[in-house]
């Protein structure tokens, strides 16, 4: 996943992705959301991902928690320091959140299969929701879940030695 500092922001103007994953695997990715006005109250719901056939497979929505931090760029020939407020998904999300003006939000979506699931493309759709229970924005997620399985034991050694 890319980091986005929450003060850098842009709409991106996107409305869907697609994650690829092969089967006992799981696999993120992020969702921005963004306002020019703040919004007190939000939720945000994701529905499973579905394959055309109606198999499912698990699915999540996490909740950013951003920091302040200090990040090495190199500009030209020389290096830089700057300041920003990055996120990582930490909190599976639950109840109410607010939008800050002009900042970025960010939510990351897991999917998960099995061994047993089915190879091909699932759908799931984030939906978000303002303080009166009106739909504001909407997005779709894909999974493309590929034809081989992962072994449950790892195959190569780890920069963590498991």
């Amino acid at each position: 996943m890319n980091r986005v500092d929450q003060k850098k922001a842009e709409p991106f103007g996107g409305n869907t992705y697609e994650m690829r994953l092969a089967k006992n695997e799981a696999e993120m990715c992020q969702a921005l959301v963004f306002a020019e006005k703040e919004y007190k109250d939000m939720t945000v719901k994701i529905s499973p991902f579905t394959n055309e056939s109606g198999k499912t497979l698990e699915t999540e929505i996490l909740r950013g928690y951003y920091y302040n931090m200090t990040m090495l760029y190199r500009e030209g020939y020389t290096n830089a320091f700057r300041d920003e407020r990055i996120a990582d998904a930490l909190f599976t999300v639950e109840g109410k959140f607010n939008l800050e003006a002009g900042r970025n939000q960010m939510f990351a979506v897991r999917a998960t299969t099995t061994a047993e699931s089915e190879a091909g493309l699932y759908r799931a759709e984030i939906s978000y929701y303002n303080s009166a229970g009106q739909q504001v924005k909407r997005a779709y997620v894909y999974a493309n879940v590929w034809d081989f399985v992962l072994p449950e034991a790892t195959s190569t050694a780890t920069a963590f030695s498991f």
